[in-house]
């Protein structure tokens, strides 16, 4: 496996993992799963949807910068 490959597995596995639970855990309170949920438990979901999206848009962002400073050093 590459350098970029073990990059991606840190990147994602743990945490990624982590936030999917979270997201599967959100989808439930958001309904999708047709049981009620708490509504403490509610507003934890719809955090969990932010911080998955946000933990998304900020792996690619850094995805982007790192493979672009690598493309710009091999020139």
């Amino acid at each position: 496996m590459s350098d970029y490959g073990w990059l991606a597995v840190i990147l994602w596995a743990v945490p990624g993992s982590v936030l999917v639970g979270l997201v599967l855990i959100g989808f439930w309170g958001l309904g999708f799963a047709g049981t009620a949920m708490p509504s403490g438990l509610y507003w934890l979901s719809w955090l969990s949807v932010l911080l998955f999206l946000t933990y998304l848009f900020v792996t690619v962002r850094v995805g982007v910068v790192f493979i672009r400073q690598r493309i710009n050093k091999d020139v």
